[in-house]
């Protein structure tokens, strides 16, 4: 049971580096974009990798909370959730 815990633990903590490195590179693009530069391909590259990590989790949320215009609050929501999963997991077991 011991190591079901550590490995659910292990999955979301990484599931939550995968959220914040996702609002970290987006935040690159942008400031990269916005400066008129063009985005390096390994940072585009990464960013598709993360997102395709993340999109499965942020998506929904996304659907459920109503839009503020260009903040997206999927990211934070997403990591409060998995916190809470995490808690209840440990508990469990």
């Amino acid at each position: 049971m011991l190591f079901i815990a550590e490995l659910l633990k292990g999955l979301i903590n990484f599931l939550i580096y995968a959220v914040l490195a996702r609002v970290i590179l987006s935040l690159v693009i942008q400031f990269m974009m916005q400066r008129g530069g063009s985005v390096h391909p390994v940072v585009m590259l990464l960013n598709t990798v993360v997102g395709q990590i993340t999109d499965p989790i942020l998506n929904p949320i996304r659907r459920i909370l109503p839009s503020t215009g260009m903040l997206d609050f999927s990211p934070l929501v997403a990591i409060i959730v998995l916190q809470v999963i995490e808690i209840v997991v440990l508990n469990i077991f």
